[in-house]
């Protein structure tokens, strides 16, 4: 009997990788599925059987492998690594621009390359806690690249849909700074309210929320100098719209694949998180902020896939 099970999972497995499902993306529904329960083998079959009437995370190609050449992809890592291991904000926060300033540079050399905009997707996995705050700033990421992001909420995953270049822009800065904000949050230490109550996890939340945006930010504004110096320099004033179609091919495949998903809000309430967040981000303080402190945010430009979200 045992046996029989064990086949019958894996054909609903094949079956599902012939619908379109990844089978590492089937694999991880069971795992988070049955994480804090043993899971008997006709649980997993039911649930298999359950997935088969459900369309797949949201895909376009088949993932893409990086086109980055070699040689910059290792000087980007040396700049992030060297920004996750400083204990230096301002440091950190040029290593960043950095980084990003030579990512958009090859941005746009591919970008006068590759005349028509071929869209690929890659899967980022995010897991709580703060789930909501990390697919925040790997939406901010993603979009200053010429990325668009879907996040399937109940399966703790996101896709990037964009050129494979800005695919590998979004992926190794995501992954860096992230590590860059979980280190900054074991610094913090533990919060408590004024009745001595833990107020951690809202401090935490409020911090990554604020660091997301603010960092977002920053990157934004070096990439723009870098496309405005190179527009400046040779292109004629074609830069801008061939990195602009980029951007626009790369909405248009995420509404395609998922055409019911809609936008989602986040919220800071912990006010002391909110601006060690910003601070972190940005070492020098600035003397006006659109944003004065916590507050609700309005709707991000994240996409998330709305025929699975809607049963978290």
């Amino acid at each position: 009997m045992e046996t029989e099970l064990t086949q019958g999972r894996e054909q609903r497995i094949e079956a599902l990788c012939r619908s379109g499902w990844a089978r590492r993306d089937v694999l991880r529904v069971i795992d988070r599925t049955f994480r804090r329960v043993r899971a008997s083998e006709e649980a997993v079959i039911a649930l298999l059987d359950a997935l088969a009437h459900r369309p797949p995370p949201a895909v376009t190609e088949a993932a893409a492998a990086s086109e980055m050449p070699e040689g910059l992809l290792a000087r980007v890592r040396a700049l992030l690594a060297k920004a996750e291991s400083t204990d230096f904000d301002a440091e950190a926060e040029a290593l960043n621009a950095k980084a990003q300033e030579l990512i958009t540079k090859y941005r746009i050399a591919d970008a006068a390359l590759r005349v028509i905009p071929r869209v690929v997707s890659r899967r980022v996995y995010i897991d709580d806690p703060y789930a909501d705050a990390k697919v925040v700033l790997l939406s901010r990421i993603a979009s200053t690249n010429g990325a668009s992001v879907l996040w399937s909420k109940r399966w703790g995953m996101a896709t990037v849909l964009g050129q494979p270049a800005d695919l590998d822009a979004a992926e190794l800065l995501f992954t860096s700074l992230l590590v860059q904000a979980t280190a900054a949050l074991r610094r913090e230490g533990r919060r408590l309210d004024d009745w001595g109550r833990s107020r951690t996890k809202r401090f935490r939340r409020s911090f990554l929320i604020a660091f997301a945006l603010r960092i977002g930010e920053r990157l934004q504004a070096a990439a723009d100098d870098t496309v405005v110096a190179a527009e400046n320099a040779a292109t004629g004033g074609a830069l801008m719209p061939l990195l602009g179609a980029r951007a626009a091919a790369a909405e248009e495949a995420a509404r395609a694949a998922c055409p019911d998903a809609g936008v989602f809000a986040v919220s800071a309430n912990d006010p002391e998180g909110w601006y060690r967040g910003r601070e972190f981000a940005d070492a020098v303080p600035l003397a006006a902020s659109p944003l004065n402190g916590p507050e609700r945010l309005g709707n991000t430009h994240v996409l998330r896939h709305g025929s699975l979200a809607r049963e978290s």
